[in-house]
């Protein structure tokens, strides 16, 4: 592995991908051309770990991002099947239940952000002492 902050070779790269796309870390090495007990090392490097978070975060937030554009029309949907007088009422009644739990984890994931933004800035801080 290269020196912090320094990017990595195109194995690693290709591993970190395969990491993501595959099911199991023999099928990942496979795949990046590498062998496990290679791939498995890498796995122990606290830089390449991270790049590999990263790597799954942005994967996260994508996902997050395309399901977000879509949120709205769903919503559209929930509150046609629980107001529609066609709809059963078992059918209206879990429409309903599914905009509340969306609610609410909606709030909870904003508060977690929050809580994430506050946690960043005290470490900042904290590191910006120890200097």
């Amino acid at each position: 592995m290269k020196g912090h902050g320094q990017k990595f070779g195109r194995k690693q790269e290709a591993a970190i991908a395969a990491l993501i796309s595959c099911a199991t870390v023999s099928e990942a090495a496979k795949q990046a051309g590498v062998s496990g007990s290679t791939l498995m090392r890498w796995m122990n490097n606290d830089d390449f770990c991270a790049a590999y978070r990263r790597a799954r975060a942005g994967l996260v937030e994508e996902a997050s991002n395309a399901l977000r554009l879509r949120a709205v029309g769903a919503v559209k949907v929930l509150w046609n099947v629980a107001t529609s007088p066609k709809s059963k009422s078992t059918a209206r009644v879990s429409a309903c239940r599914a905009i509340i739990e969306f609610v609410f984890k909606g709030v909870e994931q904003e508060q977690l952000r929050e809580i994430h933004g506050l946690i960043e800035e005290v470490s900042r801080k904290l590191e910006a002492k120890k200097r």
